[in-house]
Parts: C-alpha cells; structure tokens; sequence
C-alpha cells in the first residue's frame, strides 16, 4: 500500500547496526563517542546514515560505496541505504509518470554485450541478489561494479555486470556456465521493477539527484580522488562532534530518541546544506524528510 514513492518502499538498506548480528558485540553506551580518542566510536547506534543514490552512468556512487566500506572497516557505525535512478528516467518518470518504463518514447534496448548497464540493468541483478542470497551479496555487486566503473573509466557494459554477477554466484558453488545464463535472464526478469518505479519516484518527487549521496542529510562533494575523500572525512568529523553534542546535552541517550536520524535531521542549518545536491526544485522539497531512512530491514555485510 501507499504511494509508489514512499521512502521506505524505494531504498535497499543494505546495513544497519543497530539490527544485524554482525554487530552484536558492540556496547550501545553512547558515553563511548567519550573514549574513542578521536578514532571511531564503535557503537551499536545508527549515528552515521549514508544514503546513496547509484546512477551508472554517474561515477558518484562509486566513491561513495567505497566509503562506505571503508567507514565500516574501520569501525564506524554506518548504516547504508541504496536507492538507483538514471537522470534519463527520472524525466520520463515527470513525463509520463509511473508508467514510464512503458512509454512509447523509452529507447529500445540494445543487447546486453551491446549496451553501456543501465541503472535498471543495475536494479534488476542487484535487487535479485539481495533477495536471493542477502544483503551482502548486493554490497559486494555494489563494490565490485564500483571498481569496474574506475578501473575502465566509465561506466560498465550489462554484460559486465553480468560477469560480476556471475563471479559472485561462484563463491556460493554455482557452475560458471549456469551462472552466466542465469544472470542474463535477470537482466530480462521483471519482477524487482516495482521498487525500482518508486525508487525513480522518490528521486523526482524529493528532487534527489542520481548519483549524490547524503551522510545524515548532508551532501557529499561530488568531486573526484583526495578532495573528495578530504571533504567527507570534514563532514563525517564535524557530525561526530555534532553528536557529542546531543550526547552532552541529553539529547541522545542508550534509551531515545528511537531513531538517531530523525533527531539528526533537526540539527542547525541541515536543510541548508542538503540543498545543493538535490537538484532544482522548490524550497520546501530540498530536503530529505525523517521517513527516508526509517523503515529499515536486517542487512549484513562482509568484503568482496
């Protein structure tokens, strides 16, 4: 039920950590950000939200899904949703509505050895593994198309995803050849693009940009290399500090508020900086509203 673009039926959570098992042993005593010693506060809290939005033909996402990997191999307490869009959809979603993948204009897709992966393409095998084989099947197809994207750089072929596809089913003892047919049949399998209609929705109706990321409703720059991760190592400081903050002033405690986001999002000037990276729209839309990152799933994660 709802309407198609309700946050919490358009983003894939692929960790958090106040749910998965993988993070069990961690205290949830918030007077630990106090002990840290400028490292990590490893904490079973969500205190760092990252959403990322992946558009294949959009480099941005990659950077930000191997932050987010090295964040959580560090120990930060990152919790990860994923939403995909291509800018392309995202025009014909305002086009035509939720019936923009049956649009008489879409473009006729070329073979899948033929054709640059589209962010349906990416949607169809991602949303497949993640409800096949769990959630750290689809971070490790998100990080191993990440790598694909900066090692050519460009975006990846659909039979390149299907190659990354194929080598993840191996490590589960699927035969290459089997593997491989299967994959291409997902790429045909309609069966995930419901999610993948309101994850376009969300995109248009929010005026969130494909391939941006927020970390707890901040932007992240857009730029490449050293700057880039410079800047979102300043943002992710200047929110521990912030969070310290609300720990010192009761605000956060081990016992409330429910969601560590939701209070986040009331923090000084939030909404003025999620401004740049949503993209034109109105002033009231440019923001990311404390649902988007509510209802979340168990995830897990693991390397690649």
């Amino acid at each position: 039920g709802g309407p198609a673009h309700h946050p919490a039926r358009a983003i894939t959570y692929l960790v958090d950590i106040e749910k998965d098992e993988d993070f069990e042993q961690w205290p949830s005593n918030v007077q630990m950000l106090f002990y840290s010693q400028g490292g990590p506060p490893t904490i079973r809290r969500n205190l760092f939200n990252l959403l990322i939005s992946v558009d294949p033909s959009n480099q941005g996402a990659d950077r930000a899904a191997n932050l987010a990997y090295s964040l959580l191999s560090s120990g930060y307490p990152v919790r990860v949703g994923v939403v995909l869009a291509s800018s392309a959809d995202v025009a014909a979603y305002r086009r035509h509505g939720e019936t923009f993948l049956e649009a008489p204009d879409r473009p006729p897709a070329r073979a899948p050895t033929e054709r640059a992966a589209s962010a349906l393409d990416f949607h169809r095998l991602f949303e497949h593994l993640v409800a096949a084989e769990g959630k750290q099947y689809g971070f490790s197809f998100l990080l191993n198309a990440a790598r694909l994207s900066q090692h050519d750089g460009g975006g990846a072929t659909a039979a390149e995803l299907v190659q990354i596809y194929t080598q993840l089913m191996a490590r589960g003892g699927m035969e290459e050849e089997e593997s491989t047919a299967e994959g291409y049949g997902v790429l045909e399998d309609a069966t995930h693009d419901g999610k993948y209609v309101r994850s376009v929705a969300f995109h248009a109706t929010k005026n969130f940009k494909p391939g941006t990321a927020f970390l707890n409703g901040i932007p992240l720059p857009t730029s490449d290399g050293t700057v880039f991760q410079e800047e979102s190592v300043k943002v992710l400081q200047e929110e521990q500090q912030r969070i310290m903050q609300l720990v010192m002033h009761g605000r956060l405690t081990d016992t409330r508020p429910k969601s560590v986001y939701a209070e986040l999002l009331t923090g000084p000037n939030v909404h003025a900086r999620s401004y740049p990276g949503m993209g034109e729209g109105p002033a009231d839309r440019t923001y990311l509203d404390p649902p988007a990152l509510e209802e979340m799933g168990s995830a897990g994660w693991g390397t690649t």
